[in-house]
């Protein structure tokens, strides 16, 4: 069951899964997060991967709350928005988020 919180909870909410991703550093992590069709999706996943891109222009530039990622189950790059996730795990600790009602 999904809880209510406050504005500034959700804020450090999105701070610290954002300090979690970049600490894992390239290296591999799985999310938990809820799609925009209201389903949820588990991820197995790192950032800074770019031997697939094709070139073009970055579509997402300017959004903070997107993190761009590899998928490695998809074999593709994929995105999600940070306030939208309900757990991480990385570096072997998992952590368990609330999101707004």
């Amino acid at each position: 069951m999904l809880t209510a919180s406050t504005n500034a909870e959700q804020g450090r909410n999105m701070e610290n899964i954002r300090n979690i991703i970049d600490a894992a550093n390239g290296k591999f992590f799985s999310v938990r997060f809820l799609k925009k069709d209201g389903t949820v999706r588990d991820m197995v996943c790192r950032t800074g991967v770019k031997k697939y891109l094709k070139g073009g222009n970055d579509t997402l530039a300017g959004k903070d709350n997107i993190v761009k990622v590899y998928d490695v189950q998809a074999k593709g790059y994929r995105c999600f928005d940070v306030s939208r996730v309900i757990a991480i795990r990385a570096q072997k600790k998992t952590t368990v988020f609330t999101l707004e009602a």
